[in-house]
């Protein structure tokens, strides 16, 4: 389908700068192939994800977090996957070991639970932020999320009490 424009229009380009194939009048110029809506498999052609980045640094790092207003509880994950773009990370929870039920020391444990979560990563890679699952179920619907920021944990232990 041809549509010429009108005088008005090639008016109303030129005024923004646009100059069509030199032409000035509507005699002159047909618009042709941009009038064309995309087709579907151009849209999907366009949104198509890119894939994940295995080989990031990051991939495999453990990160550490802590809360609690008259207590102090730990919680650690493992990075399994960096976004292509490198701005997000997805993640897993990661166990606890060496705590004896009140207060003491902690380290992160081997085995990964619970469903994966997203957390953006700062652009010096140090820090990370998102909402991740304190309360792991088996799906992320049944599960219970608080948002945190994260560091990297670089293994050691930390110190974690429930009655302060």
């Amino acid at each position: 389908m041809k549509k010429k424009l009108s005088d008005a229009d090639l008016a109303l380009l030129a005024s923004r700068g646009k100059v069509v194939n030199g032409f000035t009048t509507s005699t002159d110029f047909e618009i042709l192939s941009w009038d064309k809506p995309k087709t579907k498999k151009a849209k999907k052609r366009t949104t198509k994800k890119a894939n994940p980045n295995s080989n990031h640094p990051l991939v495999g790092k453990m990160l550490h977090t802590s809360w609690g207003y008259d207590m102090t509880i730990n919680e650690f994950c493992k990075i399994i996957e960096v976004s292509a773009t490198g701005k997000t990370a997805k993640c897993r929870m990661l166990g606890k070991k060496g705590f004896n039920g009140f207060s003491g020391s902690v380290r992160a444990g081997k085995t990964v639970f619970g469903p994966e979560f997203r957390v953006k990563i700062n652009p010096n890679g140090e820090y990370f932020n998102g909402s991740y699952p304190y309360i792991c179920n088996e799906t992320k619907e049944e599960s219970s999320f608080k948002m945190g920021y994260w560091g990297l944990y670089n293994g050691g232990d930390v110190y974690e009490n429930h009655m302060d």
